[in-house]
């Protein structure tokens, strides 16, 4: 049977000691086993399928502009080190899922193959857009939940979070055995976000209305569900940051700048019904502020 190749190339990972060897390969037949240095050798060759025997025209160009692709990757992104031009060795599970990460994004290039081990596998990244939360008002707290599904397994907010922190490879998630996805750099700052409050990672998760507005970005971009308590306060704060409270009149006192900066900072977070803390030095005239 004629085949025509489009010069695809398998990335060979084989686990060593102490590394991982890289070798770039051409592989002329969807789905079959010749394996063949990029842009060498004869340009038709055999190869077969099960009982179907295959006569194929080898893209030499297309075998070479994708080793250079995967080459420059290794030597500039990853820092590999080279045996060959086509063979290389990189010594940690995180440049190898850079590499994987690599390959998935580029499909119509490359694909990974083991000969031996346990193959690590990449599954894919994880979006601010794949996380769906609810948010709803309870009284003078909020109800925040939610929900991803990682390779077909659905997992609270929470537990992604706590995936983040306990990852054994930097940058990366572990959601089985071998497998790993990565979060895209927004999600991340999201995440972090939402870590900074105060939870037991369960499925729901109660924030103090009062906090809400440190994770107020993080919920706009993640498919937040909110309802009206949630957005009336939401605006509230908003609105009060848009305002400039005028010193009373019957202040018989100068205020220093800083003073001023001070009440000013306290009447709006008085305006959506918050507290605050003043913090300044002994001597500076916290108490003028806050009468």
């Amino acid at each position: 049977t004629p085949y025509e190749s489009e010069g695809m190339l398998a990335i060979r990972i084989t686990p060593q000691e102490l590394e991982y060897q890289i070798q770039i390969m051409a592989a002329p037949l969807d789905g079959g086993s010749l394996r063949l240095e990029p842009g060498m050798g004869n340009n038709m060759v055999y190869d077969q399928i099960g009982r179907v025997n295959y006569f194929i025209q080898r893209n030499k160009s297309m075998e070479n502009d994708n080793c250079k692709i995967m080459h420059d990757f290794l030597d500039k992104q990853i820092r590999a080190e080279f045996q060959t031009y086509c063979q290389a060795y990189v010594s940690t599970s995180e440049n190898l899922l850079h590499i994987l990460s690599f390959i998935h994004n580029n499909p119509t290039r490359f694909f990974a193959e083991w000969p031996e081990g346990n193959p690590l596998k990449f599954k894919g990244v994880v979006q601010s857009k794949d996380i769906h939360v609810h948010v709803q008002t309870k009284g003078d707290w909020f109800q925040v939940e939610g929900e991803v599904v990682l390779n077909g397994k659905i997992k609270s907010l929470f537990e992604l979070i706590e995936l983040n922190k306990n990852s054994d490879i930097k940058g990366y998630i572990r959601i089985g055995k071998y497998e790993y996805m990565r979060m895209s750099e927004t999600l991340k700052r999201h995440i972090k976000s939402l870590d900074a409050i105060p939870s037991s990672y369960s499925k729901k998760h109660n924030v103090p209305k009062y906090q809400i507005g440190v994770i107020a970005e993080a919920l706009e971009e993640l498919n937040a569900h909110t309802d009206e308590g949630y957005l009336k306060q939401i605006n509230a704060i908003k609105n009060a940051f848009t305002i400039e409270p005028e010193i009373p009149s019957t202040l018989l006192a100068n205020l220093y700048d800083y003073q001023i900066e001070g009440y000013k900072w306290l009447k709006r977070l008085d305006t959506w019904g918050a507290g605050a803390c003043l913090a300044d030095d002994m001597g500076l005239g916290k108490t003028l502020q806050v009468l």
